[in-house]
């Protein structure tokens, strides 16, 4: 059985060497499939996945309708890329993702020195300005955001009252 860094690193031997107008790569016996828009980030979940930033569990990918996010298989916090919460939240029952236990949730929320998942640097706190009793974390140097347990589920409530409110006023 072949391990996951040899996988990884035969992709990236076999990307490397691709043919143009080629689009994916697969290796064997271990099938490792890589889009070469997304590479870098495929790649690099291959070799270790994320962990997660408030209790360092495995993240694990989960889907939304179409898109795709990070969700912690401890604790329950779930991890977006720049500009991905503000499309998820918006999605029909998006909420049915963030399984975890909110209370959990809140007393993970009491840390503050956390560091990115995707790139390490030091993630800042901050408020909704549509529920400003959500404390979420947010990566100055990538923008990806990570939410405790319940937080998508109160702000993906708090989107569809907003919505409502500025329709029907």
């Amino acid at each position: 059985m072949i391990g996951i860094a040899a996988a990884a690193a035969a992709a990236a031997i076999a990307i490397v060497g691709l043919a143009d107008g080629l689009e994916e790569c697969r290796v064997t016996p271990r099938v490792v499939q890589v889009t070469l828009a997304a590479f870098p980030r495929e790649l690099a979940n291959v070799i270790e996945p994320l962990r997660c930033p408030k209790c360092i569990e495995p993240l694990e990918r989960v889907g939304i309708l179409e898109w795709v996010v990070d969700r912690c298989t401890g604790c329950g916090g779930m991890w977006f890329d720049a500009d991905e919460l503000d499309v998820v939240r918006a999605l029909p029952g998006a909420e049915a993702a963030d399984t975890g236990d909110p209370a959990v949730g809140a007393r993970l929320d009491a840390l503050r020195a956390i560091d990115c998942p995707r790139c390490d640097s030091r993630m800042v706190q901050r408020v909704d300005a549509e529920r400003p009793d959500v404390h979420y974390e947010q990566c100055s140097s990538c923008g990806g955001i990570f939410l405790d347990a319940g937080e998508l589920r109160a702000l993906s409530s708090a989107g569809l009252s907003g919505w409502l409110k500025r329709v029907f006023g």
